[in-house]
């Protein structure tokens, strides 16, 4: 009798063999699959902040450069959004297992995966920021919840 594994078993196994031997030493090595999945989440957190920076920067003051420096940042956010939907192919259990953190916060990573709203819009061949101050309040509230997740994880071994 052969048995067939699907690409998720083997995935979800390979988290079980990899991430056992981080979790007893509460870091993650960068050569793991847990590490990978750190990885995935840094370039999140990193490129998110980009964009906020950028955007308040294009917001305060609009000018094509900051404007393309904006659009560029969230094109390099909505990339690294696309890499988190990762975590939505496993169950919270097993994230949970692999971070050894709370389903709470594996659920967390699950639902992560950008931040939305209206940032430039083209009238007449103009750009302009348009951005309520409410809209720009939920973008950093996001921000703060995302670094927050993140500083729930393990760190990286030395």
């Amino acid at each position: 009798m052969s048995s067939r594994l699907s690409g998720w078993s083997v995935a979800v196994l390979a988290v079980v063999l990899h991430v056992a031997p981080a979790q007893a030493q509460q870091c993650v090595s960068v050569n793991s699959t847990a590490g990978t999945w750190l990885t995935v989440v840094d370039n999140y957190v990193s490129s998110a902040q980009a964009s906020v920076a950028s955007t308040l920067t294009a917001v305060a003051t609009p000018s094509p450069l900051n404007l393309l420096q904006a659009t560029s940042d969230l094109a390099s956010l909505t990339v690294n959004a696309t890499a988190m939907n990762i975590f939505s192919g496993f169950d919270a259990e097993v994230i949970a297992e692999a971070f050894n953190v709370d389903t709470e916060v594996a659920l967390q990573l699950q639902t992560q995966g950008g931040m939305r709203g209206t940032i430039v819009r083209v009238h007449a061949s103009l750009p302009s920021v348009i951005r309520p101050v409410d809209d720009i309040n939920a973008m950093n509230d996001s921000l703060s919840e995302l670094t927050d997740l993140r500083a729930s994880l393990p760190a990286f071994c030395p």
